[in-house]
């Protein structure tokens, strides 16, 4: 599992088993923003990566070249 996978799921399981109307923290919305802003900057780090890999390295990692033009057009803030 990526750390962006691994923040992403630390994100995704606090903020779906809150129930409680109590308030959130503000330390723990300055946390989840930190997470959220790590996660960010690690899908920009790998989609980077990803841009200079030739065709051949893309074919060993199962992708085509379209697949990652397709996937390079969308905002880093997507999935």
């Amino acid at each position: 599992m990526t750390a962006a996978a691994r923040t992403t799921a630390r994100i995704s399981a606090r903020t779906s088993t809150r129930t409680s109307s109590r308030p959130v923290h503000p330390f723990r919305l300055l946390a989840d923003g930190f997470l959220w802003l790590v996660t960010l900057q690690t899908r920009a780090r790998m989609r980077a990566a990803l841009a200079e890999l030739d065709d051949r390295q893309l074919a060993d990692a199962g992708l085509s070249r379209a697949e990652l033009m397709a996937g390079l057009a969308r905002p880093f803030w997507r999935r």
